[in-house]
């Protein structure tokens, strides 16, 4: 019994090793841009995608700007960009200035990380706008799900990775880099 219990606990180990590198990508090529994108209304933006990620087209969605897979096409990602102009209930996020946005959101990451402790969410700014990075894993869908999310004036955006991998420290530092290259004009 205590030699089962000992594979049991062990068990994650085999099925999702860890490592120092990030399941993602080794670095970054090609920006992105949003510049002249007829879903975006008053706000332009280019971001750094990870090397060897193809673009496989726009979402069917109307939030979803731009969808990649990794090479492997083990991991997607997905661009969003949600106007929070178009939805009542986040009327109250645009009432706020950005200063009062960014102790908003970061107040409410620290609550969701006392809530729920298991779960990865950081706050950090970029290019002074309040931003989260969560990691969470899917047992539903058996992927995990890597969201770096940037709240400007009148957007969210979005940057969805999911994987089939189970996602670890490394790329949410990953995901964090990335967020750092984005460029508003």
């Amino acid at each position: 019994m205590k030699k089962l219990l000992l594979i049991l606990l062990c068990l994650p180990l085999f099925i999702y090793p860890q490592s120092d590198n990030s399941f993602l990508a080794d670095g970054f090529g090609e920006y992105f841009t949003t510049k002249g994108n007829p879903k975006l209304e008053g706000i332009d933006f280019k971001i750094k995608i990870p090397l060897g990620y193809k673009s496989i087209g726009e979402g069917k969605k109307e939030e979803t700007i731009q969808m990649y897979s990794s090479s492997g096409e083990t991991t997607f990602l997905l661009i969003q960009a949600i106007d929070l102009r178009k939805y009542p209930k986040y009327e109250s996020i645009l009432q706020l200035n950005n200063a009062e946005r960014k102790l908003n959101i970061e107040k409410s990451t620290i609550n969701h990380q006392r809530n729920y402790p298991k779960e990865t969410l950081i706050y950090l700014e970029v290019n002074d706008y309040p931003a989260t990075i969560g990691l969470a894993w899917s047992i539903e869908q058996q992927m995990s799900h890597l969201i770096g999310g940037i709240t400007t004036e009148n957007y969210v955006i979005n940057f969805i990775f999911s994987s089939k991998f189970f996602l670890q420290k490394k790329d949410v530092e990953f995901c964090k880099e990335m967020l750092n290259t984005i460029e508003f004009y």
